[in-house]
């Protein structure tokens, strides 16, 4: 067996004192999602790691010897860049699970925003994942299995930190 250890990093350096009752509720079903996979055997151990210089989550990975682990990194707003990591996709190893997690946002948000800066926003949010699960699909439709995990921000349930950035719907539009 291979035994991989991953990091959770936290979002911000004061999570664990100010994580909101909502932030609860999702780690909660990540604790559960994880369980689950110690009961498949996949995960040995997990856990938060609480120490002064900044708390983090690990989790022990242990998969089959004939299995493997890739992370591939790459700026996902550069095109070449994208096509490489797709042309991994379709040409390299089989690819069981795809997980797309690269995202950023815009400072200051929409209103007045740089274009050049919301093109590059969603070449990484929309373009590139949404390209790279169309590409793993291929293969994993041909093969009858997979998976494609997609990781959206927390930022998605909590848009009221950014009333400003975001605009909302109104009778008048």
């Amino acid at each position: 067996m291979k035994a991989y250890l991953t990091k959770w990093v936290p979002p911000r350096d004061d999570f664990l004192p100010t994580i909101t009752e909502h932030e609860k509720a999702l780690f909660q079903q990540h604790g559960e999602w994880q369980a689950d996979l110690r009961e498949q055997r996949l995960i040995v151990a997990h856990g938060p790691v609480i120490d002064p210089a900044g708390s983090y989550g690990v989790a022990l990975w242990e998969i089959a010897d004939d299995a493997d682990i890739a992370a591939l990194t790459a700026d996902l707003t550069d095109a070449s860049a994208l096509e490489a990591v797709a042309e991994r996709l379709r040409t390299g190893a089989a690819i069981d699970i795809l997980v797309n997690n690269a995202g950023s946002t815009l400072p200051g948000g929409v209103v007045g925003a740089d274009l050049a800066a919301m093109d590059r926003l969603l070449r990484l949010n929309v373009t590139a994942p949404t390209m790279l699960a169309s590409v793993a699909a291929t293969g994993m439709a041909a093969r009858g299995a997979g998976a494609i995990v997609n990781i959206a921000s927390a930022l998605a349930f909590i848009p009221d930190l950014f009333p400003a950035s975001i605009p909302r719907p109104s009778p008048t539009c």
